[in-house]
């Protein structure tokens, strides 16, 4: 039998994620104030992981903007079928969450 704690940890996982997230959001408003100030980050692991951080933010937005774009044509789309065509080919309406 291994040896472990069997209390139910994800209390203190989601805490633990929580925090590391506020933590994120912290650096990332910091480097973008240094990086708006013309100033250096301090060392070479925080410019590493900063580069990385504004990489990741560009995929994510890009990602929103192709959603957003998409959701618009799927409603373009449904927009000139009739009901009885969409009802039809089974079509429902659009739904953000969907995206």
């Amino acid at each position: 039998m291994p040896c472990r704690d069997y209390d139910d940890d994800s209390q203190r996982i989601k805490e633990l994620y929580e925090k590391v997230s506020d933590l994120t959001r912290m650096l990332c408003a910091t480097c973008q104030y240094v990086e708006d100030k013309n100033l250096s980050l301090p060392d070479f692991e925080t410019s590493k992981w900063w580069k990385a951080h504004k990489a990741a933010d560009l995929r994510a937005k890009a990602a929103v903007a192709k959603a957003e774009k998409d959701h618009q044509t799927k409603l373009a789309a449904y927009k000139k079928l009739s009901p009885e065509e969409r009802e039809a080919l089974g079509v429902k309406y659009p739904r953000r969450d969907e995206l």
